[in-house]
């Protein structure tokens, strides 16, 4: 019998172990979006995931925001770069 491994303990954080998967990737993303000066409009099923705006300056940058839980997940799923400013991971 293979030993489980136990998911990576986080401190300080809103979860107990690291994201397992992408759901759990936006839910540490909502906490800490604030913080990074993210002001989020919509979260989608869709390509991309997120649409949102962040301060720089005295002005706000609207970015196209995909989340994934693994990098390599962008690319097999398809998703045209040319149509996404970030992507969270």
């Amino acid at each position: 019998m293979k030993k489980e491994q136990k998911p990576l303990a986080l401190k300080n954080a809103p979860m107990e172990y690291a994201p397992a998967n992408e759901l759990g990737v936006v839910f540490l993303f909502a906490h800490v979006a604030r913080r990074l000066q993210f002001r989020i409009e919509e979260i989608r099923p869709q390509f991309p995931d997120c649409v949102a705006y962040r301060r720089i300056g005295d002005e706000e940058k609207k970015l196209q925001i995909e989340f994934e839980f693994k990098l390599s997940s962008f690319k097999a799923h398809g998703h045209d770069p040319a149509k996404c400013d970030l992507i969270i991971c």
